[in-house]
């Protein structure tokens, strides 16, 4: 509020006085004569569109060679004087221009067509445009006048205006879907953006013959795009079931283009370790890690499973750090060992209860089983499951593993595993066949100590191998931490003569990754373990349970993966597939009838 008698006098603050007030405390007066704007510059017949120009009146000239006109003109100045006699220099001579026939300038318009190659469309020529009308003719230009205006030429107003985007609105019709013409709440992916309609079709085309597996069955959007008043075209793919359909795209496809080598197609090789993380979802120090050694998996365990939302979310994470689509398990035997468990997922019985209540259909209810585990798994992200476990139940085996078995007999126990991996592949998971090459007679828990059987090379392979070798096919194999004294003074795992039983004697050539390398059955450094098992021809290093820095330790000793384990790893990469349609409540009715009512453990 102002005082009422402020002292001083009022400033006549006008235009920048203002200023003034702040420089120096006091307003300069008022200015004495304000200009808004420029006396307009008056056009001239030159810059006139033409047929707003009248036709000057036949000129006539006197015997001395001045026109009448001129003759009634007022004096011209000294520059006008000087053009004029130049002008009069240069046409002496010369006919004058009346004579000449008048020209008119046909001017054919070009428009620029963007061939459409990756696209079957038909474009129309467009039809030549006369750019003057038939009934324009030049006019007369005085012969003393200088011929030509410095000034540039404007288009004249009888001028029809070239219009090419007719053509061009044809090129990217062929090209392009257009943005309405998508529903609301399409889930797209975008792949780049780049100058032409073409340039994107023609990378579209590149992408599907490079990425054919995770280009198959989506549609190729180019949308156009302008910002910054620059136009630009998008290039997107759609064609996805939900939100995580489209990430597992994104790092799969686009991950795997950016881990190209520059000098050729060779894709970079996997780390050659399988890892876990600590939680519910990923740290930002386990984000950084997982990008820098790039393992050829992970694996889950009950503390990162919560919900099937965020179970999901935790795979997106676990492949956005690693730029591509990979393989994700999990120990969901069911029974005792599952950690997806109820009241979100099903509760099943026992392994060994199950083979007994369904008797001689056990094969086929195995099947139903991991079929519907399979149908559980892939909705949560995760692609691979630790089984079947092919141990045999001996009288001997301890109760850690026992239930978990499918029985005593070799050739029923071979013949659930192949069905229960049928089911899994079906369902789009990799199964992966556990405890190679048997781990039912020991007698010590592995997680705690290291158990020892005292059986020889032919018993071992005629025996506990034998469900293996059934099942060679099986895309990944598990080793058993077992010591096999009378086959080498090494476990299993790290023993050259024990690996090369199972690949030559069993005949399996799946991928083979180790049991957990942290498992008390194994002495040591973890670094020196992993090294060893990879020298003794495992191909990949299992770690859970550890702390980040021992992960650390265990994937920087296990490096890369050997030519003979990409090779392994690829073809089992290969056999994931889109899982097949099924009908829940008919596999569960059969199920339960297969075994007398008990589907699931109460």
């Amino acid at each position: 509020m102002a005082p009422e008698k402020p002292g001083g006098q009022l400033a006549a603050h006008q235009g920048l006085s203002v200023n003034e007030v702040m420089a120096k405390g006091g307003a300069e007066k008022p200015a004495e004569r304000l200009v808004l704007a420029p006396k307009p510059v008056d056009l001239t017949e030159e810059d006139q569109p033409l047929a707003g120009i009248v036709a000057p009146s036949p000129v006539v000239r006197s015997e001395a060679g001045v026109s009448l006109e001129e003759s009634d003109a007022e004096p011209l100045t000294p520059q006008m004087a000087s053009i004029r006699a130049l002008a009069e220099a240069l046409a002496d001579g010369v006919a004058p221009l009346a004579a000449q026939e008048a020209q008119v300038e046909t001017v054919t318009p070009v428009a620029v067509v963007v061939p459409a190659e990756p696209v079957t469309a038909v474009i129309e020529a467009v039809p030549e445009v006369t750019a003057v009308e038939d009934n324009i003719v030049a006019e007369p230009v005085k012969a003393s006048l200088v011929s030509t205006s410095l000034r540039p030429k404007l288009r004249p107003a009888a001028f029809k205006a070239v219009a090419p985007a007719a053509t061009e609105a044809a090129v990217l019709a062929a090209l392009t879907s257009e943005a309405g013409s998508i529903p609301v709440g399409t889930r797209l992916v975008q792949l780049g953006a780049f100058d032409s309609a073409e340039v994107a079709g023609r990378e579209w085309e590149r992408l599907v013959t490079k990425f054919g597996e995770y280009m198959d069955g989506k549609e190729r959007v180019i949308q156009r795009a302008e910002s910054g008043g620059r136009v630009f075209y998008r290039l997107r793919a759609m064609g996805f079931a939900d939100l995580s359909d489209s990430r597992r795209f994104l790092c799969g496809a686009c991950g795997r283009a950016r881990r190209l080598y520059s000098c050729g197609e060779q894709m970079s090789r996997f780390g050659a370790s399988i890892l876990d993380a600590d939680g519910h979802q990923l740290t930002r120090e386990e984000r950084a890690f997982f990008r820098d050694v790039n393992p050829f998996g992970f694996i889950l365990f009950a503390r990162n499973i919560g919900t099937e939302a965020q179970v999901a979310r935790l795979c997106d994470q676990m492949r956005d750090a690693v730029g591509r689509e990979a393989p994700i398990t999990i120990d969901q035997e069911g029974g005792r060992v599952q950690r997806l468990r109820a009241p979100l997922w099903r509760e099943w019985l026992p392994p060994l209860e199950q083979a007994e209540l369904a008797g001689e259909n056990a094969a086929r209810s195995f099947y139903l089983r991991f079929r519907l585990i399979a149908h559980e798994l892939k909705r949560c992200g995760i692609d691979s499951n630790c089984a079947p476990m092919l141990d045999i139940a001996f009288p001997e085996t301890h109760p850690f593993l026992k239930n978990r078995c499918y029985g005593t007999d070799i050739a029923a126990i071979a013949e659930i595993g192949a069905a229960s991996s049928r089911g899994m592949l079906d369902g789009g998971v990799l199964p992966v066949a556990k405890h190679i090459p048997g781990h039912g007679r020991a007698v010590a828990d592995s997680h705690f100590e290291l158990p020892s059987v005292d059986i020889g090379r032919e018993e071992l392979i005629a025996t506990d191998g034998a469900p293996f070798a059934a099942v060679k096919d099986c895309p990944m194999g598990m080793t058993a931490h077992i010591l096999y004294p009378q086959i080498d003074e090494r476990p299993a795992t790290l023993s050259a003569s024990v690996m090369e039983l199972i690949r030559r004697d069993l005949g399996f050539d799946g991928l083979i990754m180790t049991d957990d390398i942290s498992m008390k059955a194994l002495n040591g450094d973890l670094g020196d373990l992993s090294r060893a098992a990879l020298l003794a021809g495992c191909d990949v290093i299992l770690h859970c349970n550890g702390t980040l820095e021992e992960r650390r330790t265990v994937a920087e000793a296990a490096g890369e993966m050997s030519d003979a384990a990409q090779e392994r790893a690829e073809r089992a990469l290969a056999l994931r597939q889109k899982p097949d349609d099924i009908d829940i409540s008919a596999i569960e009715a059969e199920l339960e009838a297969l075994l007398n009512g008990r589907v699931y453990d109460s």
